[in-house]
């Protein structure tokens, strides 16, 4: 992934428009070790661990708080949910996201981002919706 973050850059600093990069990824490694971390659900108060093993999606999803989600490569963006906080740090595992909205923290793709520490999420899941 630094290979291909650094070609990013050299593309965009050579004034190149970014929709005419073309690249291939077989997932991310990420930044940080792959490690257990805990994850909150706004307003609700349940916290739930992630296994080093599993991924947030499947956590969630299996823990009966519905996350959409399509590609599972963090390619499609679909799983994208909302950080209300970060006690730690997150590894965004995607390339959905640009390096701005990465940055910025607001939003993780469930399906391969991470976390160290604890985050506080918010699924748009309503209980009284359903």
């Amino acid at each position: 992934m630094p290979m291909l973050v650094a070609a990013r850059h050299a593309w965009i600093g050579a004034g190149r428009p970014l929709p005419d990069l073309r690249c291939e990824t077989f997932g991310s490694s990420g930044s940080l070790p792959t490690e257990t971390f805990r994850v909150r659900l706004k307003d609700s108060g349940i916290e739930l661990e992630i296994p080093r093993e599993r991924s947030m999606l499947d956590v969630l999803n299996t823990s009966g708080h519905d996350v959409m989600y399509d590609c599972k490569r963090g390619e499609c963006g679909l799983c994208a949910i909302d950080v209300i906080d970060v006690e730690g740090e997150i590894d965004h595992r995607d390339v959905f996201f640009c390096d701005h909205q990465k940055r910025s923290n607001e939003n993780i793709c469930a399906c391969v981002s991470r976390a160290r520490g604890t985050i506080t999420v918010d699924t748009l899941l309503r209980a009284d919706a359903i």
